[in-house]
């Protein structure tokens, strides 16, 4: 492996570092206690997208300019959902009785700002409450 050279590189972090925050992405992993077979899970993916308008195809987005009071606590979700363990054929052999769903969402940057100088994985108790929160919502709303 080679880094880039220093002249190449040196332009590439000065444009990085003027590039603004993007959305940030909220994973949940629910596990179940039950086999794809019972819960006739499907191996296809989905799209949860509220007040949709079918005719122009527009949808709400928290990540919108308009958008900057975005409450996910409250307001609409969009989400992705889909289920891995129901599209992986040796799945029931390796891992008996048990499922497995994934539901990713976005939120923005701006609800996990104040915790940017805090180091991946050992960020504060409010931090980990705020993704609870967040994570249990999406999962009420998609699953339940």
């Amino acid at each position: 492996e080679k880094l880039l050279p220093t002249p190449v590189a040196k332009p590439s972090l000065k444009q990085i570092s003027m590039l603004k925050s993007s959305a940030q992405h909220i994973s949940v992993f629910v596990g179940i206690n039950k086999p794809k077979s019972e819960l006739n899970l499907p191996s296809s993916n989905y799209w949860v997208i509220p007040n949709m308008d079918l005719k122009t195809g527009k949808y709400f987005s928290p990540m919108q300019d308009n958008a900057p009071e975005y409450d996910p606590f409250s307001g609409p979700l969009m989400a992705f959902m889909g289920f891995p363990s129901a599209k992986d054929p040796e799945w029931e052999k390796r891992h008996p009785n048990k499922s497995v769903c994934c539901i990713i969402t976005e939120a923005p940057y701006a609800y996990f700002e104040s915790w940017a100088a805090q180091r991946s994985g050992r960020r504060d108790k409010a931090y980990k409450e705020l993704k609870e929160k967040i994570g249990r919502r999406l999962v009420d709303s998609v699953l339940l």
